[in-house]
């Protein structure tokens, strides 16, 4: 891992310090961290791992997109944890459109959601989120 690889997973294992994931056990921190994980696997490049780190801060935490900046976070990798930042109001497609624009964000999202669907109970939520795979996929 470089610098700015350490530096997104402290600030990432800062961020989500004592948040849990569905079942109210499992520390959030390894949601990113096995999103990073596969991404390497899968031979993504260090942008892509900085943003998998980073794609729940903005959203589940009270870290700003101007701190990410001030701490050395670069504007294009910011820019792509803002687009896989679901905003308050935003219709989910919408959402998932936008991201689709955003190749790091689009990439990182896939892997969040394929993730997502490892550990999740069956329910609409499993609906939506292979749409959403498959929109993101084509």
């Amino acid at each position: 891992m470089t610098a700015l690889t350490d530096l997104a997973t402290k600030i990432a294992t800062d961020a989500h310090q004592g948040q849990t994931r569905w079942d109210k056990k499992t520390p959030y921190i390894s949601h990113p961290a096995a999103i990073a994980r596969a991404l390497i696997q899968q031979g993504y490049g260090e942008d892509y791992v900085v943003v998998a780190w980073l794609h729940d801060v903005l959203e589940d935490t009270d870290v700003t997109d101007e701190q990410l900046l001030d701490v050395g976070i670069p504007e294009r990798l910011v820019d792509s944890v803002r687009t896989i930042s679901k905003k308050d109001n935003q219709k989910y497609l919408d959402y998932i459109l936008d991201v689709q624009a955003d190749e790091i964000a689009r990439v990182v999202k896939i892997a969040d959601i394929t993730h997502n669907l490892s550990d999740l109970r069956a329910g609409s939520m499993r609906q939506k989120y292979e749409l959403a795979i498959h929109i993101l996929e084509n």
